[in-house]
């Protein structure tokens, strides 16, 4: 990063800073001015070209081209990472239907008419369009130019909620799939809003059919206006809509404007300072986004007090959304996997997800299946579903970390009806012994300081990215190891929910001392054959400090190739507590 940074200033002197004016959404009439110096070495080198060329362009009174090629995938990811103009050219091509990107891999932006200003184009069906303008800033005054209002929770205007009534109204038109009626129940209680008047009922006095829409957001760290026993009586006369924070002022108007009239949000529909009523509705979380009509997401307020916040506006939409404040909050995990719709306010765009569409507020949704929501994939596979839970709910933070379990328990319930299996802290009976092998992207430098969940699930670390295994699509794989008994306790009612202990009584065929050669490399032994080529991936920088007291369990063979025999498997270390009892550690591998 040094060196990149050095390299902008020394040539900045030379050129004039960039301002990217881009058009986001045509439905908002608006240019958005940025200025970053963030670029990709790509992009870089092209701004370094663009004094020298169009000096002598100019001079010849000509107009030509200068080419930046990319892979779609180079394109994308270097957005992801921040290049702020990789990131325009992504929006762009956002804004052009599948059918008519004809490039294969490779996109080819052409800078026609270097000079003062750059026009970017791209070529679909073989015919250039203008898709990007690149002037500098010292030509442009920022203040005639127009940006979108932002309102509470929500990217506001007009045509932002005609957009989100838009895809609601088709989704519930022509995608009977994505919203579940089987076995239909109400939450406990709804927030009814009408002509400006709200009140709390009781999901039993209301009709079974009703439609009713939920709120996610994140609380922060402001005590906020909530239900509890001394209120439950005037709530169910009446809510003062002034007294709400604007995050839910707001998701009162996106509400009317969907033409729905009932409401759930979490602080205002549970008694608070019961913690029975918690208790009990914390487990029906399945079922109170399950059979919503829509959940309405305001994804970059860090509390319900403030305007959303970005974090960096360069980012593609999809990415932006992912890394908001709610979607990094753990309880929101199953909300944003159970909804059958959602509806996502950011703090620069409008979001749709269903079954079967996805897309920004400047797409209109089509009959055809497009990146399909997570709830889609719940009916894919069991293997599947349950990677794709893992990879999302495990980089979520909670307040407390000892509800990992618990916060995810509504998805596991929703798996379970549709593939009944045997839940086992985080994990299912079916493939365990494989599923054992998940590991760490990078060791965690703390360890949790309360129990979350045995240490051989995924579920007992702090937030970080997990890597579950894949599904052995060639049906090469071997276990080597054999689950004898199971021996699990619940830490409360709910068999889906938190556990107090965890224990596997484990048959193998080898185990092996986990001890460095004189070259401070680990050597793994088994009978008949050393490895000295493994791959090691220890769960905290704790268990890495202690390796050589550590034991490496081989549990799956893959004979990809008749030449080479894969390993996998996990590292242990005794729990000095009681004779051949363990804690996993880590995991290894052979296949480096």
């Amino acid at each position: 990063m040094a060196a990149a940074n050095n390299k902008l200033e020394s040539y900045q002197e030379e050129c004039p800073k960039v301002a990217v004016n881009y058009l986001v959404a045509d439905d908002w009439g608006a240019f958005v001015e940025k200025q970053d110096a963030r670029l990709c070495s790509r992009c870089q080198a092209f701004f370094e070209r663009w004094p020298r060329i169009a000096t002598k362009l100019l001079s010849k009174k000509r107009q030509n081209c200068e080419e930046l090629q990319a892979t779609l995938e180079t394109l994308e990811r270097s957005a992801n990472s921040g290049c702020p103009l990789c990131s325009m050219l992504v929006i762009v091509l956002a804004h052009y239907p599948p059918e008519q990107r004809t490039y294969p891999d490779l996109v080819s932006f052409h800078g026609w008419r270097l000079g003062e200003d750059i026009y970017l184009r791209c070529e679909f069906d073989g015919h250039f369009k203008k898709v990007l303008k690149i002037r500098s800033s010292e030509r442009v005054d920022s203040r005639s130019l127009p940006s979108p209002r932002l309102f509470g929770a929500y990217t506001g205007g007009a045509s932002s909620l005609k957009r989100a009534k838009e895809w609601y109204d088709h989704c519930g038109t022509f995608h009977s799939e994505c919203v579940e009626t089987v076995g239909r129940t109400l939450p406990t209680r709804l927030l009814h809003y009408k002509n400006g008047y709200l009140r709390l009922c009781n999901g039993s006095d209301l009709d079974i059919n009703i439609r009713y829409a939920t709120l996610s957001h994140c609380w922060g760290k402001l005590d906020m206006f909530k239900l509890t026993m001394k209120e439950i009586r005037s709530f169910r006369t009446r809510i003062e809509v002034k007294k709400l924070s604007r995050t839910f002022q707001d998701a009162l108007q996106i509400l009317a404007h969907l033409d729905l009239e009932f409401l759930w949000i979490d602080s205002l529909c549970i008694v608070h300072d019961d913690p029975d009523d918690w208790n009990k509705e914390s487990l029906l979380m399945s079922s109170v986004y399950g059979y919503s009509d829509v959940t309405i997401a305001a994804a970059s307020s860090t509390d319900v007090s403030h305007a959303p916040t970005s974090a960096n506006d360069w980012l593609p939409p999809s990415t932006l959304i992912n890394r908001s404040p709610l979607f990094s909050r753990g309880w929101v995990c199953q909300e944003r996997i159970l909804s059958p719709r959602l509806l996502t306010f950011s703090s620069s765009y409008l979001y749709w997800h269903c079954g079967l569409w996805s897309g920004p507020e400047w797409q209109r949704p089509t009959d055809k299946p497009q990146n399909a929501h997570e709830r889609r994939n719940l009916t894919i596979g069991l293997d599947f579903d349950w990677r794709v839970v893992v990879r999302v709910c495990s980089e979520s933070h909670l307040t407390y970390p000892k509800d990992r379990l618990v916060a995810i328990s509504g998805i596991a319930k929703r798996i379970h009806r549709i593939y009944p299996d045997k839940y086992l802290a985080g994990m299912w009976r079916k493939d365990l012994e494989r599923s054992l092998c998940w590991s760490v992207t990078q060791p965690q430098r703390a360890s949790a300081m309360e129990y979350q969940a045995p240490s051989w699930s995924w579920a007992s670390l702090l937030p970080g990215t997990r890597a579950y295994p894949p599904y052995d699509a060639q049906g090469t794989e071997k276990l080597l190891i054999t689950l004898a008994d199971i021996d699990m306790t619940l830490a409360g009612t709910d068999p889906m929910g938190a556990v107090s202990r965890g224990c596997l009584k484990v048959l193998c065929e080898a185990m092996a001392r986990l001890a460095p050669n004189g070259e401070q490399q680990y050597l793994l032994v088994t009978p008949g054959f050393v490895l000295s080529s493994v791959c090691f991936k220890f769960d905290s920088e704790a268990s890495m400090a202690s390796a050589t007291s550590s034991y490496l369990l081989p549990v799956v063979q893959d004979r990809v190739k008749a030449e080479r025999v894969y390993f996998q498997g996990l590292i242990i270390k005794p729990t000095n507590k009681r004779q051949g009892e363990y804690n996993r550690v880590g995991h290894f591998s052979n296949n480096c």
